[in-house]
């Protein structure tokens, strides 16, 4: 099982095994919040179930996707996959 909470701008939680990680956000320009979560947690389930990564590696990526989705209005800022790997290749 595993459990994720997540923060807005200070990260995400993820409990798995009584274990509990704080994986953090890149800093951004916040132009809009909305559905930052939703983006979340549609990155982790592609990148954990889909694309079979790791535990760390889709928590870190995901929340590389909700950071850069706040940087846009609304749904408009949806980073594509390339966008989020220049941040995370850093």
């Amino acid at each position: 099982r595993i459990v994720c909470y997540t923060m807005g701008k200070k990260g995400v939680k993820i409990i798995t095994n009584n274990e509990v990680k704080l994986f953090e956000t890149i800093d951004v320009i916040d132009v809009d919040e909305t559905g930052a979560g939703d983006v979340w947690s549609a990155s982790f389930i592609i990148f954990y179930y889909l694309m079979k990564k790791d535990l760390n590696e889709s928590a870190v990526l995901s929340n590389i996707s909700a950071s850069l989705s706040v940087t846009g209005i609304s749904d408009k800022k949806i980073p594509k996959y390339n966008e989020i790997l220049k941040y995370y290749n850093d």
